[in-house]
């Protein structure tokens, strides 16, 4: 995958006058006073249900070390769950990513993930609502190289502490995006999220005040 600047896109994100900002459809917002918060990550391990017709296998990777096998020419998939904890900036990007790793003699091609969410805030606010589905392809760079595949759409929707996000994702090598003949190994997968490095006042919402 290419170098993005994420300064050209929705999801960008500034400091403006002590104001974090972040790039809404051309209009720069604010989001909160916060001069020491920077980037985190939310991470989850690959949950995978051994009896779907889409799970990928446990197979070895290298030496003593084994992973699950997303092959070519397949459709394998895998489930992860993030919980939005309270130190994150409210209303801020969240952009979603896969580590994954090519254990082959020989790399090339582009890997297709592809991945869809469902979110909902907590305490009984919201019923989970669907997004679309997106894709993003990577190449490796050589030989058991830790490769990350980011999402450079980033998640923009109401979002809050307690809010969870439940991913399900794909290795869709049936795809023309899907150049590799390699079999992968997927690791676990993230979201980078702009962090406070702070708790909030209450456990519930109103969580600020």
């Amino acid at each position: 995958m290419g170098s993005v600047d994420r300064h050209e896109q929705d999801g960008s994100i500034r400091v403006n006058l002590g104001y974090y900002e972040v790039l809404r459809s051309g209009i720069w917002t604010k989001l909160i006073a916060e001069d020491k918060a920077g980037w985190d990550d939310y991470t989850s391990p690959v949950d995978v249900k051994p009896n779907s017709l889409f799970a990928p296998s446990w197979s070895k990777m290298f030496g003593h070390f084994n992973g699950y096998r997303f092959a070519p020419n397949l459709t394998t998939e895998f489930q992860a769950t993030f919980h939005v904890k309270h130190d994150y900036v409210l209303n801020s990007p969240m952009f979603f990513h896969i580590h994954w790793v090519d254990c082959s003699d020989s790399v090339g091609g582009n890997v297709n993930w592809r991945f869809q969410y469902a979110i909902a805030k907590g305490h009984g606010q919201q019923a989970f609502i669907e997004s679309d589905v997106f894709e993003m392809q990577q190449a490796s760079a050589g030989s058991r190289f830790h490769m990350i595949s980011e999402c450079l759409i980033p998640i923009l929707v109401d979002i809050e502490p307690d809010t969870l996000i439940i991913v399900s994702a794909a290795r869709d090598g049936m795809s023309p995006l899907d150049t590799c003949k390699n079999d992968v190994f997927a690791l676990t997968s993230d979201f980078h999220y702009l962090s406070t490095s702070k708790a909030t006042l209450n456990r519930f919402p109103n969580f600020y005040e």
